[in-house]
């Protein structure tokens, strides 16, 4: 099933109207067995949906056990707006990076931001170059890159190089991998 557009999942203290967002009105109108959503996001290919992978999902009141494995990772949402949670470190290399600092879950974005000086350690690390205030790498080496840990909750979740490099095609058709 292909669609398009936007269902609103934030706090009612964004809602643009002023009222309930959808989320909010199915919780009090008693419709979802659990009050909670889940997303499933597939990194393969896009094209991959056309060979009957799910290209994503949203489950809302529960959440679909094909789509995980292992235990969940729960942390308190610190600020009802943004989804913001609090990440307890970011560490590569055995090496704490960036220290405890808030952070928003962000299903609507492709990309990793943080503050420059926190991810520095990572683009030195693997070469990366900054062209047009992106940084940029050398994609035949995505395979050596080391893996980059978030703490969460006293977990700590791993991302390896395919996971915090992107791979973006411009106008021409060149490729060019950006990192964090």
């Amino acid at each position: 099933m292909v669609s398009d557009g936007i269902l609103g999942l934030a706090y009612v203290s964004l809602s643009a109207i002023g009222t309930n967002p959808p989320f909010v009105n199915l919780i009090e109108q008693g419709k979802l067995k659990d009050p909670v959503f889940a997303f499933y996001l597939n990194k393969d290919e896009p094209s991959s949906a056309d060979k009957g992978n799910t290209g994503a999902e949203l489950v809302l009141g529960g959440v679909d056990p094909n789509h995980y494995y292992g235990d969940f990772i729960f942390t308190p949402v610190t600020n009802q707006s943004y989804w913001l949670i609090n990440i307890d470190g970011v560490y590569f290399k055995d090496k704490v990076i960036y220290g405890a600092y808030p952070a928003t879950p962000d299903s609507g974005t492709s990309l990793i931001y943080g503050p420059s000086f926190a991810f520095s350690p990572i683009n030195e690390a693997i070469g990366a170059k900054i062209v047009n205030g992106l940084y940029v790498v050398d994609c035949s080496k995505i395979s050596t890159f080391p893996d980059v840990f978030f703490s969460i909750s006293s977990k700590h979740l791993v991302m390896q190089a395919e996971d915090y490099i992107m791979r973006v095609e411009d106008n021409n058709k060149s490729v060019f991998c950006i990192s964090v």
